[in-house]
């Protein structure tokens, strides 16, 4: 884990960076995960959203590489969170193991 910078993170940064300073949303007593796939040359919202989500699960999900969404196998990019807002932003990418 390190922080997040723009600059160093190409060519990501900059999809990332504006879709977290986007991010709206009220007070949640729980953690929620929004994902977020690769599309060169941004990231793109995807429908896996889930709702509240136990933080032992986030971080298994957080530690973990690759997860299959939908039948798909997508790789871990970046995560960011947001303890503000109550989320976790998980940005992954489409991958063909």
């Amino acid at each position: 884990m390190t922080e997040f910078t723009g600059e160093r993170a190409k060519p990501y940064g900059a999809s990332i960076t504006d879709l977290v300073l986007a991010s709206e949303g009220g007070y949640t007593s729980t953690y929620s995960a929004m994902y977020w796939i690769w599309h060169d040359p941004a990231f793109r919202s995807m429908d896996q959203r889930e709702g509240s989500v136990f933080t032992l699960e986030l971080a298994q999900r957080l530690l973990d590489h690759y997860t299959v969404l939908g039948g798909k196998t997508y790789e871990f990019i970046y995560s960011v969170l947001d303890p503000q807002l109550k989320k976790v932003h998980l940005f992954v990418k489409e991958v063909d193991l």
